[in-house]
């Protein structure tokens, strides 16, 4: 048989490739959780608000050309 030696065999990665790697992806996993965790207890956070006063709601008035001070 045709071995190939021990420092010629196709190997994968290196060990700091495969730790960075690992690390990325626990990183982005813990900003990816954040951000969709923070946004559903926004959500949750705005439903429980109070409606609002149809008062502030109220669209305001637009001056006509002309009828405003100078």
């Amino acid at each position: 048989m045709n071995r190939l030696p021990a420092s010629r065999k196709r190997r994968g990665p290196s060990l700091g490739v495969t730790l960075l790697l690992g690390m990325l992806a626990v990183v982005g996993l813990s900003v990816g959780s954040t951000f969709v965790f923070s946004n559903l207890a926004v959500r949750n956070e705005v439903r429980r608000l109070p409606p609002r006063s149809s008062s502030l709601c109220a669209p305001s008035k637009k001056r006509s050309a002309g009828t405003g001070p100078p």
